[in-house]
Parts: structure tokens; sequence; C-alpha cells
């Protein structure tokens, strides 16, 4: 009898909103430069969410494959328990694959004319699942050669924060990228937090991370950089393009981030740092929302 409940375990829909981020900052910007569309941003919402599922089928196979699940804290992992067979996953995987792409076309299509930037976008999109994908999977899965850092920034920061806002602006600018690396370097917070998490049971399985390489005292100064420097980055494309007041919301996060920083450099035990991982992921999303909400209606 087929079951829904190890699918959306295994989708981890709690991840989703980290994913949405940079689209919601992508948006704001668009916003900010008159040039909105709502069509385009709602494709690129639900490309992003397929990606993130994607990548969350594709990570849950992989270490099921390399044994690294199988004494891991936090959330249960359907493949390493046996609540959906390889085979299964490997299907799923294949599905939203070609849902992603779907989406991806239909975004592009509506977006683009040229078809220089259409032939370039496809490129990017190809990147993109195959980036969720090889995360984990394969024998050269770049997450467990410590590039998982990178490959977060650039796609769940610069990719997903640029590629929105020329969806639908159809220009770059230069200072687009502060808040395209703060969202990114806030991504990487709660993967390395994750991985701070896992680092013993990683070493074990030769998952080599940025955790595993710092150890845990500096892989705490690590997360602290992580977490503060994206304020500062907003905070001075906030000041570039003159926000108001109200629209300096997006601060809000701010205590909430420091507090999770102050429990982490505290910490001792790694395994007590998953009931922190929620909060950090949500506080991410609260600030790209709260920039969003600031250059629609109190800009």
């Amino acid at each position: 009898m087929y079951q829904t409940k190890p699918w959306i375990q295994a989708a981890r829909l709690r991840t989703l909103p980290l994913g949405l981020s940079c689209v919601l900052v992508g948006g704001a910007c668009a916003y900010s430069a008159n040039s909105f569309e709502l069509l385009p941003f709602i494709l690129c919402l639900l490309t992003a969410s397929g990606l993130q599922i994607l990548s969350n089928f594709a990570n849950d196979l992989g270490d099921a494959v390399k044994g690294s699940d199988k004494n891991r804290s936090g959330e249960m992992r359907t493949v390493a328990t046996g609540l959906i067979q390889q085979s299964q996953m490997r299907r799923a995987i294949l599905i939203t694959s070609a849902l992603v792409f779907l989406l991806g076309s239909a975004l592009i299509f509506i977006a683009f004319q040229n078809i220089l930037i259409i032939v370039a976008f496809y490129l990017l999109g190809g990147l993109s699942i195959w980036s969720a994908i090889n995360y984990t999977m394969g024998e050269n899965a770049y997450g467990y050669k410590a590039l998982g850092d990178v490959f977060v920034f650039l796609f769940f920061g610069l990719v997903g924060t640029l590629g929105t806002y020329y969806s639908m602006v159809h220009s770059l600018p230069l200072d687009l990228l502060l808040p395209a690396s703060g969202t990114g370097l806030l991504a990487v917070s709660v993967l390395h937090l994750n991985n701070m998490r896992d680092r013993e049971e990683d070493l074990k399985h030769e998952k080599r991370t940025i955790a595993s390489y710092l150890g845990h005292e500096r892989s705490k100064i690590y997360f602290a950089i992580l977490s503060l420097i994206p304020f500062v980055l907003f905070g001075t494309y906030a000041l570039q393009h003159g926000f108001e007041n109200p629209q300096y919301i997006f601060l809000i996060p701010l205590p909430i981030i420091a507090k999770n920083i102050r429990t982490v450099l505290k910490n001792s035990d790694p395994s007590q740092l998953d009931g922190l991982l929620k909060v950090n992921a949500l506080s991410s999303f609260v600030l790209a929302l709260l920039f969003l909400v600031g250059n629609i209606w109190l800009g």
C-alpha cells in the first residue's frame, strides 16, 4: 500500500523556507526597480521549491547508499530506515527533476525572448539540477569533499537571487551582490550548523565538510561569521538605496540570530545543536520575507 507520510518526511518540507529566501530577496529588489512581475515570481518560487525537494530526495538516497545515515541525528532518513526503497527514490528523483525542468522552461519562455539568454538560463537550470542531485549522490559527491558550503552559497544565494531579479528586470546591477551574498551566507550557516551536529558521524564515513576540517571550536567562530555578515550586507544595500526607517524591519530577526550564536559559542555537545537548526532556518526566511514586505508595503 502506498503511503504518503514517508514521502513527506523525505521531502523535508521544513527546509522549503530556506530555499525560497533567495527568491523573496530577488523579488524584493525587482520591486524596488519598479519591474516586479507576479507570474515569473511565482514560477521562481515553484522552481526553487522543486529544487529544494529534489536536493532532499537525493540527499536521503545518497547518504543511505554510502551508509552515513545509520546513526544520524535529527530528521528521520527514509531510505536508510527502509521506509522507501532505493528504486522508489531513484524514480522520485527522476520525476522531480522532470517537474523542475518543466517549471524552469515555463519561466524561461515567459521571461525571455533573446535566444542567447534562453540558452544561458537552460544551462544554469541544468547546473542547478545537477547540483541538487550530486551533493551526496555518486562517487564524486561534492558534499563529501567539503564543497557543500560553496555550492549552497552559489545556488541558494547568488543564482537564486540574481536569477529571480534578472527574470523580471533583465539587468544585473553590481550592488545586488550585497543581498544575494547575504542570502547565500545565511543558507550556508544553516548547512554548517547541520554539519557541526553531524561532524563525528560524518568523519566515520569519510564525509568531509568544513566543520570536520575546522573542528568544533573553530566551527563556532565560522558559524558566527556566517550569521552576522549578512546583516552588514543587507544593511549596506539598504543605506545605498535610501531605505526609509520602516523598511529596516528585516533586522527584526537579528536578536534571534544573536541568541543562536551565543548558544553555539557556549556549546560543548554537537548533538544538542539540532534544536537550533529550525530556528536558524526560519530566522533566515523571516529576514527575506520582511525584506520583501519592507520593499512592497513600507517603501
